[in-house]
């Protein structure tokens, strides 16, 4: 147990035992707090004097009196159980599954804008390239290097990595040096696997902010987020070969279900 879980769970014990006011209202939790942006609810915690809001998908924790507020993770020390993290994967579940009914609602519009701005790609064809796959990238993301090792046993596929610095002003530094080089595709691989160090400023025009607007506009919050050619989307995180393949053949819902299903299987054998 870390230090920081140890920490939360004494400062709540203490705050247990002191006297507070009524239960604080939305209102006034949103006035108290108005930097955590739609805070939708405000819940009693089984510790006293300690309630829930959730606001942005984020779990946080606030005194009866709004004196106080803090994040991080309760842990029940009788039943050695989180009484966070049930909490925070009903949110991931309910970002992902928005986001899906959204990428639905634009998937023409992506299909479009996907062969529009190939340009700002970086452009792969292994074997004949027959299937196409657009994966949202980010030169730094350890996600997406483990994703591209998935992408090297793949053949016969048009692979468009579409380059975004969400991890900040280095991501944009690394990636912009990777599309000022005499082979973007190769210098982008090299940097991202730490093959190649950059060591100044490299200067030239590149489509990455433009990158990343766009896929603001699509609501992409991470990476890698990957696009079929008909503008299909798959934002739940790495996948294996397999189901990369499933993807491209039978689209989102079918690999939603059978990624759940193997999840399952998996955790069901951990529990044995």
């Amino acid at each position: 147990m870390s230090y920081k879980k140890l920490a939360l769970i004494a400062a709540a014990a203490l705050m247990a035992t002191s006297a507070f006011a009524k239960a604080p209202t939305l209102d006034a939790v949103k006035k108290a707090l108005p930097e955590v942006k739609n805070i939708e609810s405000v819940t009693a915690t089984p510790i006293k004097g300690i309630y829930e809001i959730v606001g942005e998908a984020n779990v946080l924790y606030v005194t009866e009196d709004l004196t106080h507020v803090f994040a991080g993770e309760i842990l029940d020390i009788k039943t050695k159980t989180s009484l966070t993290a049930g909490v925070v994967k009903k949110l991931q579940a309910r970002d992902i599954e928005r986001q899906a009914r959204f990428a639905e609602s634009m998937r023409d519009t992506i299909k479009t804008a996907l062969v529009a701005n190939q340009k700002n790609f970086l452009k792969e064809v292994k074997g004949n390239g027959k299937d196409v796959l657009y994966i949202v990238s980010d030169i730094r993301c350890g996600f997406c290097r483990a994703m591209e090792k998935n992408l090297e046993q793949m053949t016969d596929i048009t692979i468009y990595r579409i380059p975004v610095a969400f991890l900040g002003a280095e991501s944009m530094r690394l990636a912009n040096a990777a599309w000022c080089a005499q082979d973007r595709l190769t210098a982008w691989k090299d940097i991202s696997d730490k093959k190649a160090i950059v060591n100044k400023e490299v200067a030239c025009n590149t489509p990455i902010k433009d990158n990343n607007d766009l896929m603001d506009n699509w609501k992409v919050k991470a990476t890698p987020t990957l696009f079929r050619a008909d503008g299909q989307r798959w934002a739940q995180g790495l996948l294996s070969v397999e189901f990369t393949k499933m993807f491209l053949e039978k689209g989102t819902y079918e690999t939603t279900q059978a990624v759940q299903a193997a999840q399952a299987a998996q955790n069901a054998k951990e529990k044995k």
